[in-house]
């Protein structure tokens, strides 16, 4: 699995940023690209891959149409069995660039974010420091938890957490992999395993959501029901 090896600011303005990052991460910090795989600290902080990058904004392009319509994610909350008088804790196991956690969070959902890879978390929360002020978006920010270690940690231990989310991102078909983010994400993690079966064998949780691109032959598990949308299902399993 690539991860970065620096994290860049041109600006001083970004230093202090910059350093944060680097101290909780344990990145070096520099003002000069020195590697293939960096993040460049700025106003639209970049990831940084084999001289190609991705940025993750919420404030603009497809997903901000999703945050607009939030209320309208009826396939996300039904498969997470969505109460709005009674939010859940979710433990989402394959975090990536945040996009369904930030989701889950606008529903009043609890949200506990682990992704390992330290690059694509560090566009997380570029994106959640470059939101707009307006109140709805900060309550959304506390109710996000974000953790850089291995899920596989995780797969025994709910901590209190009602249900499980997972979406192997990686695994995307040739269709998705025109997506320019999507096709970057595939090139910079490389193969990686995939964390579902660990979660369904450990039998810790009651709810298993994973996220899989539709019609997928799904061998890690037996789902006890699917949550159909347009072009991904989501497959659920329930634990007595």
């Amino acid at each position: 699995m690539s991860d970065i090896k620096s994290i860049i600011f041109r600006d001083n303005k970004f230093k202090e940023l910059s350093k944060h990052y680097g101290e909780k991460y344990q990145i070096e910090v520099s003002d000069k690209p020195g590697h293939n795989n960096f993040v460049l600290i700025d106003d639209n902080t970049k990831l940084f891959h084999k001289g190609s990058f991705i940025t993750n904004s919420f404030n603009y392009g497809p997903f901000l149409n999703r945050i607009k319509n939030f209320e309208r994610e009826h396939q996300l909350k039904k498969a997470i069995s969505y109460k709005s008088i009674k939010p859940k804790r979710i433990l989402d196991a394959t975090a990536g660039l945040g996009h369904d956690a930030f989701m889950f969070a606008l529903l009043g959902q609890s949200v506990t974010c682990i992704e390992r890879n330290k690059g694509i978390l560090i566009l997380f929360e570029e994106a959640l420091r470059m939101l707009p002020k307006e109140t709805y978006y900060k309550n959304a920010k506390r109710r996000i938890e974000i953790i850089n270690k291995d899920a596989s940690e995780y797969t025994h231990n709910p901590q209190g957490h009602d249900l499980v989310y997972i979406d192997p991102m990686f695994e995307v078909s040739k269709k998705l992999r025109r997506n320019k983010s999507l096709s970057f994400i595939n090139s910079y993690l490389g193969k990686e395993d995939d964390v579902t079966a660990d979660f369904v064998k450990k039998n810790s949780f009651r709810r298993i959501v994973v996220k899989r691109p539709k019609n997928f032959k799904d061998f890690a598990f037996k789902e006890s029901f699917v949550v159909s949308g347009s072009s991904v299902d989501f497959k659920v399993l329930v634990n007595s």
